[in-house]
């Protein structure tokens, strides 16, 4: 069994990877199957199988491929948030967003969700358990429960370490300029449950 991944690092530099070879011997008058536990996700492999007669030497190969599907990424780093201070001196946040290795598949964006407290705050509710809301409707003077909007969306092409998040016009998302697949995705975002596990889709 031998595979082989492309994909991006989380240092945003393209990398070939190998996985094997690794071999099995089967014992046909036990088994006529074997398996490989933990093998890479996301990755193309090749299967090889041989016969072996009392003569000790392995027939012609059988060769055929097979591919595992992508997964969510094994590791997400640490975000933090800092405060910058705008040309009218207003203080917003600035948030360093490290990026995701894509060895487990292409991450088609990021998605940035802020959370507006409200006057009865809990802070032992996940915010996994808060619908999503608009910007509009999170800063309605109406509003005194707060709850979670979608702050900003970063495609992967377009990834930047240090994102400002705290003024108007950072709140105004422009849809057009994405692809058609993350359109599909921001337009079912609205009252949906915040997931905070980053998704990984394939590119359009």
């Amino acid at each position: 069994l031998e595979g082989t991944a492309y994909f991006k690092s989380d240092l945003g530099l393209y990398v070939n990877q190998t996985y094997g070879p690794k071999a099995r011997n089967i014992d046909r008058t036990q088994e006529t199957k074997t398996i490989y536990e933990n093998v890479p996700p996301n990755t193309n492999f090749t299967v090889s199988i041989a016969a072996v007669t009392r003569s000790k030497k392995p027939g012609e190969r059988a060769p055929a491929t097979c591919t595992m599907p992508p997964t969510v990424p094994e590791h997400v780093g640490k975000t933090v948030f800092g405060k910058y201070q705008t040309e009218n001196y207003n203080w917003i946040f600035k948030l360093y967003l490290p990026r995701v290795s894509e060895r487990n598949g292409k991450i088609c964006c990021y998605r940035i969700y802020m959370i507006r407290v409200g006057n009865h705050f809990n802070p032992e509710k996940s915010p996994d358990d808060l619908d999503v809301l608009t910007y509009e409707e999170i800063h309605t003077s109406n509003n005194t429960s707060g709850g979670a909007y979608l702050a900003n969306v970063i495609e992967s092409n377009q990834y930047q370490s240090e994102i400002l998040l705290g003024t108007t016009k950072h709140h105004i998302l422009n849809r057009n300029k994405f692809n058609e697949k993350c359109k599909a995705c921001m337009a079912n975002i609205t009252r949906k449950k915040v997931n905070l596990v980053q998704e990984t889709l394939d590119e359009v």
